[in-house]
């Protein structure tokens, strides 16, 4: 036998890796340690059998290939179903068996493609919805008839419609159904009827409460009662998506809120009744006293217009932002009226529905010595209308979260944000209203999430996840509303604000109830609630003395002199009343902060050491348990 021309010492013998590379080693050593916790994984899961195996879903994110999955089903709204509820056929023919497990460990370790198809079969949808099969509307509001039983006689499965029901898209919720386009896709593909009528009933008693609504009466020439398509409002591009470039040029062209009206015939009344569309909401002015008729909005802070020493026109007013007004405060005083101010009376749709929109355009202008906010409305950003997403929100928001809250909702501070997250994934909407601060709790989304350390997961118990995963706030600690400070050195006077730098956030027992200023008003005694963290600042008003309300103060006549007293004067003359008594009030407001979310929370010490920024005595802890605290020992009361 020919020996080795390279021998191992001693033994005459070649090394086994004599001429291989450190990569070479280090690939077949993982190769090695891949294969042999394979075989551990095939070893445990024909031990306890396939169907106990993947009865928990913790089992199956051991395969790295199913973080993506595993991470869309936990924000869907199956979060709760165990992954072999539904992918589970029978115990004789699982999808999810031995004998799959095992081809895609194979294909994992030869680099070979691994199907990710585990299908589900309808029996197991049927199991728990029972009742889709009986003769009902899908959606009332949509006069959608029952289709399942067709469908299923046709041999659809389930999950060829309802795609998304349990692994949802990146930022999606996951509808439990379909999107028309998916419907009308599969009818074109397979030469079936796509006529309204196929799937929707109750069209005719739909046109005519268009027709009533008095808006839309005709397109091209034609009467809508005479049967013109409903293709005039819903069209589609190429995608099946809705295209609303066919449906503007169909009703007659983009001229303001009016033509979303045509179409959208009940959403006006609903937007203009919300906080988004008027300043009517009930708020304290001062401790103690409800003031919630005077926040009603006064006309002369609605819309301005303002020029620099360098001679550009600014607007101002919350007009910018708050773009209806309650129909019971629009009327306009002949004093408010002579000094060329009026609030908007209808809602503008695009500043929140528009992808495509300019803030720059949205600006005050004067017609007939009336001050008006006018909007972008070039047909480009018509057309571009859809669900509002986090940039069309953040443009009147995030001024607040960065000044009020000191967490901005950007992909720098926010993993949320980051991921282009939506906003109404957590500020829940219906009817054009949002929750506000009383959002979904992050558990909706981040079902059963363990952080793999018991004493961090026993805080969750009573602790917030936002404690630990807001790591920081800044902000403004003052904003007086009665001194004026030039703080853009552009000749205009603003607010006189104080800044507060990487200041932590201040904690409090919330069970999601407060008092009538948006204070939190649970203990510790109170089981249900936990500690969330708030930010405080000081907002300093004008008070009338007299009235117990706050004073109006003319912004313009601010603006140019930063002289409160003289603007408070002013616009009293033009109101044509006498200037109030007033004084100076310090109200503390607070802010629940759900926002600069960042993936790696807070360092223990952060709380537990004695100079943590948690204030544990007036969270209603003891002398003993401040020290267990203090020296990093979890507590779960």
């Amino acid at each position: 036998m020919k020996p080795w021309p390279d021998s191992m010492p001693g033994t005459g013998r070649r090394s086994l890796h004599a001429g291989r590379t450190r990569q070479q080693t280090q690939q077949s050593q993982k190769v090695f340690m891949t294969a042999a916790s394979s075989l551990v994984l095939l070893v445990m899961m024909f031990a306890v059998g396939s169907a106990a195996f993947y009865s928990k879903p913790a089992n199956c994110v051991v395969c790295h290939e199913m973080n993506t999955y595993d991470r869309s089903w936990r924000a869907s709204a199956h979060k709760s179903i165990t992954c072999n509820a539904c992918h589970n056929k029978r115990s004789s023919e699982a999808s999810l068996g031995g004998q799959a497990t095992l081809n895609r460990l194979v294909a994992h370790l030869t680099k070979l493609p691994i199907s990710s198809a585990a299908p589900v079969d309808n029996n197991n949808c049927i199991s728990c919805h029972p009742s889709t099969f009986k003769n009902i509307k899908t959606h009332a509001s949509k006069s959608a008839i029952n289709f399942h039983p067709a469908h299923s006689a046709a041999g659809v499965t389930c999950i060829e419609c309802h795609k998304e029901i349990a692994h949802p898209a990146p930022g999606m919720s996951g509808s439990d159904k379909p999107q028309m386009k998916t419907c009308i896709a599969c009818h074109k593909n397979k030469r079936l009827s796509t006529d309204c009528t196929t799937c929707h009933n109750g069209i005719n008693a739909h046109v005519v409460k268009i027709i009533k609504a008095g808006r839309l009466t005709s397109v091209d020439g034609k009467n809508l009662a005479g049967g013109v398509s409903c293709k005039a409002c819903h069209t589609f591009n190429a995608a099946f998506e809705m295209d609303h470039t066919g449906a503007i040029e169909n009703v007659g062209g983009y001229t303001g809120t009016e033509t979303c009206l045509k179409c959208h015939i009940s959403v006006g009344g609903e937007a203009s009744h919300n906080v988004h569309g008027k300043l009517t909401t009930k708020q304290l002015t001062a401790a103690g006293i409800d003031a919630a008729e005077s926040r009603s909005l006064n006309p002369s802070i609605w819309a301005y217009r303002l020029e620099t020493e360098s001679g550009e026109i600014r607007s101002g007013g919350c007009g910018r932002c708050h773009s209806s007004n309650s129909s019971e405060k629009a009327s306009v005083s002949a004093g408010a009226a002579s000094s060329g101010i009026t609030p908007s009376t209808t809602v503008e749709c695009l500043i929140c529905h528009a992808s495509i929109y300019d803030m720059r355009q949205r600006k005050v202008t004067t017609v007939s010595g009336i001050n008006k906010w006018v909007e972008d409305a070039s047909a480009k950003t018509a057309a571009s209308v859809g669900k509002p997403a986090a940039p069309q929100c953040l443009r009147c928001h995030q001024d607040s979260l960065v000044d009020l809250d000191g967490t901005p909702y950007t992909a720098a501070s926010d993993v949320h944000a980051a991921q282009n997250i939506s906003c109404q994934s957590c500020h829940v909407a219906s009817s054009r209203k949002t929750t506000g601060s009383n959002v979904r709790s992050c558990t909706s989304c981040h079902a059963d999430f363990k952080h793999g350390i018991a004493s961090i997961d026993l805080h969750t118990v009573r602790l917030a996840c936002q404690i630990c995963h807001i790591t920081g706030v800044t902000g403004l600690s003052v904003l007086d509303t009665t001194r004026g400070a030039d703080r853009d050195g552009d000749g205009l006077f603003e607010e006189a604000a104080t800044g507060a730098a990487n200041k932590h956030q201040e904690f409090l027992w919330f069970n999601g109830s407060a008092d009538p200023s948006g204070w939190p008003n649970a203990t510790r005694e109170d089981r249900k609630a936990k500690i969330y963290p708030f930010r405080q600042y000081t907002y300093v008003i004008g008070f009338d003395i007299v009235k117990e309300t706050r004073v109006t103060a003319n912004p313009v006549v601010f603006a140019q002199t930063g002289d409160f007293a003289l603007a408070v004067r002013r616009a009293a003359n033009a109101a044509g009343i006498k200037p109030p008594k007033w004084t100076r009030v310090e109200q503390k407001r607070i802010r629940q902060l759900n926002h600069g979310i960042n993936r790696n929370g807070l360092a223990c010490d952060a709380c537990h050491s004695s100079n943590g920024m948690m204030d544990f005595k007036a969270l209603g802890y003891m002398s003993d348990e401040i020290e267990t605290l203090q020296e990093h020992q979890s507590y779960s009361k």
